[in-house]
């Protein structure tokens, strides 16, 4: 046997094992992941844990609760949604991912807002998702300073404060608070009242009374 014949034999043996490797390999794989052993994701979007899981377990299928929103129109524990979606292709033994709907709003912790401008505190309440923000104006030392935070019924809100994102959260603003009730509107309502009672209440100025008594032509 030439020295070229065996290096022919030795390329043709290497050719063979690689290929017996790779098909063992594939068939392996197909074991492991049996491929053709799916089962589709059952609709359990508005079901309760409890139907969830009996439907889930019938086929071979496991859910973890991952999270859970509010919507006060929606049964509180029901399936919100679930990833995979419902009717998709899985293997056996899967875990479902599932959102539900909560019983009450998420509550988030109010920040720290006292001292800050105007629109730096409303920024940070809206970067943190509060969007019913209202401002109301009140006596302070500096101008446009947020001084507090409060409920709309005027309870305050102290920093730290759990609340769910869609309460509304009013802003101690300070300003110059002005008088609403001007002179004129005093006049006015004077006149209404006049009205109502039938006389005239036109406002008049009573002449100064002029001093009539004689005066001695020689009191010089």
């Amino acid at each position: 046997m030439t020295k070229k014949t065996s290096i022919i034999k030795h390329l043709i043996l290497m050719v063979v094992v690689s290929i017996l490797i790779l098909l063992g390999t594939m068939w392996g794989l197909k074991i492991y992941t049996r491929h053709q052993d799916n089962v589709r994701v059952p609709n359990i979007i508005g079901k309760s844990l409890s139907e969830a899981y009996s439907l889930l377990e019938g086929t071979n299928l496991r859910y973890e609760v991952v999270d859970s929103l509010y919507d006060k129109n929606r049964r509180p524990g029901t399936i919100a949604e679930l990833i995979p979606a419902a009717g998709a292709s899985v293997k056996p033994g899967r875990i479902i991912f599932l959102k539900t709907y909560a019983s009450s709003p998420m509550r988030y912790s109010v920040p720290y807002v006292k001292d800050m401008s105007v629109r730096q505190a409303r920024a940070l309440l809206r970067g943190l998702g509060f969007e019913n923000i209202t401002e109301r104006i009140v006596p302070g030392e500096h101008l446009e300073l947020c001084v507090g935070l409060e409920l709309k019924d005027g309870r305050p809100i102290e920093a730290g404060t759990m609340i769910a994102k869609e309460t509304p959260i009013v802003m101690l603003i300070t300003g110059v608070v002005r008088d609403t009730l001007s002179t004129r509107d005093l006049i006015e309502d004077y006149e209404y009242m006049g009205e109502l009672s039938g006389t005239d209440s036109t406002v008049r100025v009573k002449p100064a009374k002029r001093d009539t008594t004689d005066t001695p032509d020689d009191w010089w």
